[in-house]
């Protein structure tokens, strides 16, 4: 692995939430930068908390990090040390996504479909336990998500320790954001998308409001950080 550039002195490290245009921003922040750290829980990849300490060492030489992790795991390691983005998404849109990803991938689903409805009420699954708000605040996995970490995300992105992008606005998220060292979008298209292919459109009212309740924190976390996005047009 090479060496960090000793002139660095601030990592970049993008929090990927899971179905917020991540693959597409990682292939991006691999891109631009030599030597990129990756934490995920799939091979290749280990997360933050499988790593040896010889490999959270390499990570800290990383120019960039990227991962499925929370902005407590990588504060962890890096602590002020680092600057914090991430991109987020309209939970409802976001849900979606997660519920035709599950349907398309998930061994469980893969024969025998379940309605969204049915799906929305696996307690067990923490992707469905408004995952936005858990990434930001750093809630630990197991651990329902209230209000006092709602209130802890929205604390970090007004203070400006978690710099928010908000993927209907991809473009000038990218723009903005330091990490990102090409600012265009031209190449850009969809990717990792699901072969089942529900939509806002095909859903009842009912099904959305379902998917709405399900990420109640994650739509009010998300309004506040569009609202700040839109304001510094």
């Amino acid at each position: 692995m090479a060496a960090k550039n000793i002139s660095t002195t601030v990592t970049p490290v993008f929090i990927h939430i899971p179905k917020t245009a991540g693959t597409f921003v990682r292939r991006r922040i691999v891109s631009d930068y030599r030597n990129v750290g990756c934490a995920y829980p799939t091979p290749p990849f280990k997360r933050i908390a499988d790593l040896t300490d010889a490999e959270i060492q390499c990570l800290k030489l990383c120019d960039a990090v990227i991962g499925h992790e929370t902005f407590h795991a990588f504060h962890a390691i890096y602590g002020d040390s680092a600057k914090y983005y991430t991109i987020l998404r309209n939970p409802v849109d976001r849900l979606i996504s997660y519920y035709n990803h599950a349907m398309s991938y998930f061994d469980k689903y893969r024969h025998q479909k379940v309605t969204p409805a049915k799906f929305l009420e696996d307690k067990s699954n923490i992707e469905l336990d408004n995952i936005q708000v858990r990434y930001l605040c750093g809630r630990p996995y197991g651990l329902p998500i209230d209000r006092s970490d709602l209130d802890r995300a929205k604390d970090l992105v007004a203070k400006d320790i978690i710099s928010v992008g908000i993927q209907e606005f991809l473009g000038e998220s990218i723009r903005r954001q330091e990490i990102f060292k090409q600012k265009d979008l031209e190449k850009h298209e969809r990717e990792n998308v699901s072969m089942f292919g529900f939509s806002r459109q095909s859903l009842t009212e009912s099904e959305i409001n379902a998917f709405r309740s399900r990420s109640a924190l994650d739509m009010e976390l998300y309004s506040f950080c569009l609202s700040r996005f839109q304001s510094e047009y």
